[in-house]
């Protein structure tokens, strides 16, 4: 039984967890700057990211999206595969174990920095990623995009 209470204390500490955070999206194509912030909630049945307009929530093998006025789209074919592989890759960034127990990803570190890139159908969303470290702990992390785009994530 004690072996069973510490399993579960385990996987809810890796699995579960929450933060506050800023979104800078920077367009390439506009040469242009979007500020939000936003809220990132995680168990382990579901993942949600809440931003003032909208809740993007995925749980099993679905992902919705929620805007402020409860309409509710269900994404579906390569919104849904795509979507899901960017949610999980910003899980694994922003949590330092997750980071850095993940095989798939490749990373140098140096100092307080992560140098991290992407192989097989990610690199289609996302070539490689910066991430900030402060006491083993993900500060910041901005990511790469093919068409010069970046994503950074400001935790607060």
């Amino acid at each position: 039984m004690r072996k069973i209470l510490i399993l579960l204390l385990h996987v809810t500490i890796l699995l579960g967890g929450s933060y506050s955070f800023d979104e800078i999206k920077y367009i390439k194509a506009v040469d242009a700057k979007f500020k939000k912030s936003g809220k990132i909630n995680t168990d382990e049945n579901k993942i949600v990211i809440s931003y003032k307009d909208k809740q993007i929530v995925k749980k099993n093998d679905e992902i919705k999206i929620i805007t402020s006025d409860k309409k509710v789209t269900t994404l579906e074919g390569k919104a849904k595969h795509f979507t899901g592989m960017m949610i999980d890759t910003m899980i694994k960034l922003g949590e330092y174990k997750k980071l850095m127990s993940e095989d798939g990803f490749k990373k140098e570190v140096d100092k307080d920095l992560i140098y991290v890139s992407f192989s097989g159908d990610l690199t289609n969303l996302v070539t490689s990623a910066v991430v900030k470290v402060k006491d083993n702990k993900v500060s910041e992390f901005e990511m790469f995009m093919p068409n010069e785009d970046r994503l950074k994530i400001i935790k607060k």
